[in-house]
């Protein structure tokens, strides 16, 4: 009688066991998200700077972060390249921020200033007229609200999508005033002349305060970039 209760507690014991087990299973395979292995810097890295493997590691990021965008995922990658924008620590490392000596394009910026570069999710979108170097333009984020709550409170925004089934909280926030646009690029690196068609421009680069660089490369990859032109009135009245 005694072994047959032992027996049947056993059993109880074990059939919570494995009922933990498959639960705690069920919800991971619930909450799975794909994740990649990208390049993020360890250090701060000046723009115009020779690349090493050491500047970097290898991190796993979900790959709904990055699926729009072109990152490093070898360390080997970034040999005998340099930086085309100052690269912040811990930031995931974009092919658009490295060029090898060939490539490597110097845009003066005036002192107290450097230069970062933006790339457009949708151009024929994101811009809404033709843009050429020596532009003021104003630069905009949009991303999930959730994220952008505290960069939101302190500057310009307004909600773009109410939270709904199925649907993320969106809202845009105005990140530049009055940029100054020092160069215009398609999606090979190449530089367009005055008045690039918009549907060309893939990356917009900018001169911006330390602190206005460090904002736009954290926003990277959450979400997208559209850029407006000031009108004539209030570019001339800078």
């Amino acid at each position: 009688m005694v072994k047959r209760i032992n027996m049947l507690i056993l059993s109880a014991v074990l059939t919570v066991i494995i009922f933990i087990i498959t639960t705690a299973v069920q919800r991971i395979f619930v909450h799975y998200e794909p994740t990649i292995r990208v390049a993020s810097a360890v250090k701060d890295i000046q723009e115009n700077k020779m690349l090493d493997t050491y500047m970097f590691k290898m991190i796993d990021v979900p790959l709904s972060m990055v699926v729009n965008l072109k990152v490093i995922k070898k360390l080997e990658d970034v040999q005998e390249h340099y930086s085309m924008e100052p690269i912040h620590k811990g930031e995931i490392l974009l092919d658009q921020a490295i060029a090898s000596k060939g490539e490597v394009k110097i845009i003066p910026v005036e002192p107290g200033k450097e230069k970062v570069s933006v790339k457009l999710k949708a151009p024929e979108n994101a811009i809404s007229y033709q843009v050429r170097t020596g532009d003021i333009v104003r630069l905009y984020f949009t991303g999930r609200y959730e994220d952008l709550k505290n960069l939101a409170t302190a500057r310009e925004f307004y909600m773009t999508a109410e939270k709904g089934l199925g649907r993320e909280e969106l809202c845009t926030v105005k990140l530049l005033e009055s940029a100054v646009v020092l160069g215009v690029f398609d999606n090979s690196g190449v530089a367009l002349g005055d008045y690039a068609r918009r549907e060309k421009v893939d990356t917009v680069v900018f001169s911006t305060t330390h602190e206005e660089a460090l904002t736009i490369n954290n926003c990277k990859g959450q979400g997208s970039f559209d850029i407006t032109g000031l009108p004539y009135l209030e570019v001339g009245a800078q």
